[in-house]
Order: structure tokens, then C-alpha cells, then sequence
């Protein structure tokens, strides 16, 4: 099912776990690529997120990483990004299939609390778009 964002709302659960080892996927199409849009997240410490300069991922991760320069609005794009924060170690970020970059984790925990899809946990930098597909997985899958 598509749920269309407007840039003022999502939608978001409160004392959610965030597991250590996972995956999640989604589909999304933004209206537009201007300002920050954050995709998804959980509090304010994980997230996938836009802005003018490009995607970043920051999922199980201190600090941020550039992955892609340009992203299109009006197009479907594929995410996944795979998680191991106990015995890896490691946060894989792919688009459309494509394995973009791999990085070292240093987060032991990121813990429970808001798991938020079209902002960050706290509300901020609601996308303008649509999301489809979203998945959650607590083990590394293939999306």
C-alpha cells in the first residue's frame, strides 16, 4: 500500500525496539529534492535522509555518509539498507539493487523509542512523496 506524504505529516509508533541486526526496504518517489527529507528514522539518531547535497545514510551509524550526489524527483527508487551491529558490525546501503557503500558501525544500541517513515523521530524534515513497500526485517534479507 502507497501512502502519499504532504511535507507535514507521517506516521510513527512510540517504544518501538530497534533490532540490532536487520533490513529495511522501501520504494520511494519524492515530489521534489529540495531541502531535507528524511525518509525514515528512529528518534533522532537513525535515519535515511535528502537534501540538496544528496542521500545519506545513518543507520547504525555515528555520523553520516554521503552516498549519491544526484536523486531525481519524480522517480521510483529502490532502498535497502542491511544492519549488523552485533557481529559484522557493518551498514550496507543499496538503491535500486545496486550496493552504493558499506560502512563500519559503532552504535551498540540504538534502543526503543518513535520509529517514524517520511520524517526522523522527532518530526522533523517530512518528505514530500510517496512511500511503498516499506519493510522491516530483524534479520539481513534481500529486498
Amino acid at each position: 500500500m502507497s501512502i502519499y506524504f504532504d511535507g507535514t505529516d507521517y506516521v510513527y509508533t512510540d517504544g518501538y525496539q530497534f533490532p540490532t541486526v536487520g533490513t529495511v526496504c522501501l520504494w520511494v518517489r519524492l515530489d521534489n529534492t529540495s531541502g531535507v527529507q528524511r525518509l525514515f528514522g528512529v528518534n533522532d539518531w537513525s535515519e535515511i535522509r535528502l537534501d540538496g547535497n544528496g542521500l545519506y545514510n545513518d543507520v547504525w551509524k555515528s555520523g553520516t555518509t554521503s552516498l549519491v550526489t544526484t536523486f531525481a524527483a519524480d522517480t521510483w527508487y529502490h532502498m535497502t539498507v542491511s544492519f549488523d551491529a552485533i557481529t559484522a558490525n557493518e551498514s550496507s546501503f543499496y538503491l535500486d539493487g545496486i550496493l552504493i557503500r558499506t560502512d563500519s558501525t559503532n552504535e551498540s544500541s540504538i534502543g526503543s523509542g518513535r520509529f517514524s517513515v517520511g520524517c526522523r523521530g522527532a518530526g522533523a524534515g517530512d518528505i514530500e512523496g510517496t512511500v511503498d513497500d516499506f519493510r522491516m526485517y530483524s534479520t539481513i534479507e534481500c529486498c
